[in-house]
């Protein structure tokens, strides 16, 4: 896979990234809003080192109006000045003839009290002073006898901390809610734009396939992203190509059988026609000498003959299609094998309607092939020249070549060849370079036969037109040591 060509996964994966890393940012970046916001608001109510806090002036007023002169032993009617106090944030801390008479301030000690002796004056009148960044206001009676003092914080704090407290968890729970809307809403929308991303070629693949289904298979798909998509794509448009190409192969097969069934039929009602003739003729008398009789006779006969040579290649199709022909092979020595086929065919050409050469070779060659199959391929070839030749003085010339390990035999006639376009077909079933039936007698099967029978021997055959038409039947030769153990 190349470094830079896109994939699925990896926009997959960058978008989901991106997609957090953005909601984050936008969810780190509220936050940070909502806690200076927070930070604001509490600087509003705490005092910093050298501030006094807010109200200490009428807390100290509170303090000058109370008589401290009346207060006895039971400090119950300090209640209502602590309850004004509490509403500037301040809490109190009295003593009576150096005791502790009251105090609202939790776990004071006295030494934080003496820490404040320097602050005490004896004028009657109150003092705001600021240390370790609390406020305090201290009081002291003109007789010495009771002194006050007002602290800024612990209780107020503790009620503004849980005022500060609410207002930041329902800022935090404003936050959380808004994080969980951009979330789903980023969450859309990167879905909505990488579900149109993957679709787009899928969208293309369901479109190509419902045409395949509706017989058109000449749109391929032309999609260029991400790699893995391409990869699916390319094997669609292969798919399609072979698929077209099946349906071709399978049209032009069922025309060649159509048209084979009627030239069978033609076939076998010509034969068929002339020994009933004969026959009649012979039932009618036509024939009255025995000269006469004889040839009806051997007309009715070499007609039977070729119906059965027509029955025989379609029975023999038949087996190939089913893959029922079975083979013996043998190792054969080319010249001697072609010396005898040529024998055997003199002899079967009582009339003589052609002419047979042979050029071997000067080396002995052996092959291995199945003798009787080979024969059947012989007998095609002649039969195939002597049918479609068109010339009168017919001559098949059988030549032996070898060259690279290979044996290579040309059947060739002077006849007067196959066109060019139709020469890459004359080894496919039922096909006839000859349409017209009425010129010639054929079923199409011959060379179609000759190529499964040589290409399941292991060799090849090919066909070309060299002043005639000429057949290439090409073997591997075998070794020496192979010959010897034959």
């Amino acid at each position: 896979m190349p470094a830079k060509q896109k994939s699925v996964r990896n926009y997959i994966f960058l978008s989901n990234a991106l997609m957090v890393l953005l909601v984050l940012g936008i969810f780190l970046i509220l936050n940070a809003l909502v806690i200076k916001l927070y930070e604001y608001r509490g600087n509003g109510n705490i005092p910093t080192n050298s501030e006094v806090a807010m109200g200490s002036y009428e807390a100290s007023m509170l303090l000058e109006s109370y008589d401290w002169q009346q207060i006895d032993d039971t400090p119950e009617s300090l209640r209502e000045l602590c309850s004004d106090l509490e509403k500037f944030g301040f809490l109190i801390y009295v003593e009576q003839n150096g005791n502790l008479l009251f105090t609202n301030i939790a776990d004071v000690t006295a030494g934080e009290v003496e820490e404040m002796e320097p602050f005490f004056s004896s004028d009657g009148s109150s003092h705001i002073y600021v240390m370790k960044s609390v406020t305090c206001i201290t009081l002291q009676t003109t007789d010495g006898n009771v002194r006050v003092c007002a602290v800024y914080g612990e209780y107020s704090d503790f009620r503004a901390s849980l005022k500060e407290f609410a207002s930041f968890a329902l800022f935090y729970l404003i936050n959380s809610v808004l994080f969980v809307l951009i979330l789903c809403v980023v969450s859309y929308l990167f879905t909505k734009r990488l579900i149109r991303h993957i679709m787009r070629p899928l969208d293309a693949l369901i479109q190509a396939s419902n045409e395949m289904k509706g017989g058109d298979y000449s749109q391929p798909i032309s999609y260029q992203g991400d790699w893995e998509f391409e990869d699916v794509c390319q094997s669609f448009n292969e798919m399609q190509s072979y698929v077209r190409e099946a349906a071709r192969r399978t049209a032009a097969y069922e025309k060649a059988r159509t048209d084979m069934i009627a030239g069978i039929s033609h076939d076998l009602r010509t034969p068929l026609t002339a020994i009933r003739g004969t026959i009649k003729g012979l039932q009618d008398g036509v024939a009255a000498t025995p000269e006469l009789q004889k040839k009806f006779l051997d007309t009715a006969y070499r007609r039977t003959l070729e119906m059965d040579q027509l029955l025989e290649q379609l029975f023999y199709f038949s087996k190939i299609e089913t893959g029922n022909v079975p083979l013996c092979l043998e190792t054969i020595e080319w010249n001697a094998f072609l010396n005898e086929y040529l024998e055997k065919l003199e002899q079967d050409n009582v009339e003589p309607t052609a002419e047979f050469s042979l050029c071997g070779t000067g080396e002995k060659l052996y092959s291995q092939i199945d003798r009787q199959q080979m024969y059947r391929i012989l007998d095609n070839l002649v039969e195939n020249s002597k049918k479609y030749a068109g010339i009168e003085k017919l001559t098949v010339s059988f030549r032996l070549y070898h060259k690279d390990g290979h044996i290579t035999l040309r059947v060739t006639d002077n006849g007067q060849g196959v066109s060019d376009e139709k020469l890459p077909y004359i080894f496919d079933a039922f096909y006839r370079a000859d349409e017209s039936r009425n010129k010639t007698e054929g079923n199409g099967l011959g060379l179609h036969i000759v190529k499964y029978l040589v290409e399941a021997m292991h060799g090849t055959v090919e066909a070309r037109n060299h002043h005639g038409f000429e057949i290439r039947i090409t073997f591997p030769v075998l070794q020496r040591e192979d010959e010897h153990e034959s």
